[in-house]
């Protein structure tokens, strides 16, 4: 062997081990990052669950007549668990706080439960067409959200229709808002909000399904 290629042969045996540094130093970066970025708190996931209605009615009767219930319907956008957080008018859903449903399932819920223990009709949820009844409810989530303002509120709003039998005819149609101080951006100020709202906006139902009782035929 020559005295050049032996030269040759000796820096590469010497670089090799500098060419592997950067690729090391990139490793023990990334591990070192992987290890910072797992001694902080992880990020926590809440299910909020709403308080269900206080319930001061006396009940009903076999002789009130039924009110079939429609599930009630919501935007596509809308179509998810995840608690919306909306700020001037840009929505966004939150990756840690969700629903046990999505908002057209929670006010469907909500209002069979209200009207089960106030109202003027036994109420028969899911709809079964073939039942006999004397109207039915539907309606449509306009709004489910916690709103961060200044002062932070969580507002509802629905679209809700009474129909004769089997959706012959439409006898009213109305709209519901309710809002409620968030006394502050958490899960538990939020779904307190959401619960006292709820309650506000079923309980408005009720006292308009009331009202209308003579425009529907037991």
């Amino acid at each position: 062997m020559t005295q050049h290629n032996r030269s040759a042969r000796q820096m590469t045996t010497r670089q090799l081990p500098c060419a592997r540094r950067p690729v090391m130093g990139v490793l023990l970066l990334a591990v070192l990052a992987l290890m910072l970025s797992s001694c902080g708190t992880p990020n926590q996931r809440y299910l909020l669950q709403l308080a269900p209605p206080e319930c001061a009615g006396g009940g009903h009767t076999l002789e009130d007549p039924v009110l079939m219930l429609d599930d009630f319907t919501t935007l596509p956008g809308m179509d998810r668990t995840a608690v919306f957080i909306a700020q001037d008018n840009v929505i966004q859903p939150s990756t840690v706080w969700y629903w046990e449903g999505n908002p057209a399932e929670i006010m469907t819920q909500a209002v069979s439960d209200r009207l089960e223990c106030a109202g003027p009709y036994r109420v028969s949820w899911p709809y079964f067409g073939e039942l006999e009844h004397a109207a039915v409810l539907r309606g449509r989530v306009r709004e489910f959200q916690l709103v961060n303002t200044s002062l932070p509120e969580f507002r509802i709003r629905l679209s809700v229709e009474l129909w004769g039998p089997r959706h012959t005819r439409m006898l009213a149609i109305n709209t519901f808002t309710a809002s409620e101080p968030v006394e502050s951006i958490t899960p538990q100020a939020t779904v307190s909000a959401a619960s006292k709202a709820v309650s506000k906006a079923t309980l408005a139902i009720s006292e308009w399904l009331d009202a209308n009782r003579g425009l529907v035929t037991p």
